[in-house]
């Protein structure tokens, strides 16, 4: 596998892939938080109601991570 990157000097090379898989978990994640965004349903108009479902999506994006911590966590030898 080859990367291109401008990495500064004080950044090993070997973590270069893990920051990139990183960053590309964080991207998809807020592409799919905004594909679901574009189907607006009229109620969530009221601000206490955009403010429900702003804190429901941010919750159910956490749901991921938190799944992935506890098996890290049960299995600790596991391959990242």
């Amino acid at each position: 596998m080859h990367i291109r990157t401008r990495r500064p000097a004080s950044v090993p090379a070997a973590r270069v892939p893990d920051l990139s898989r990183k960053r590309w978990a964080i991207e998809t994640a807020l592409a799919e938080r905004a594909k679901s965004r574009s189907g607006e349903i009229d109620a969530l108009g009221h601000p206490r109601a955009a403010l429900l479902r702003l804190g429901l999506a941010l919750a159910a994006a956490s749901v991921p991570a938190a799944v992935e911590a506890a098996v890290r966590a049960a299995r600790p030898t596991a391959a990242r």
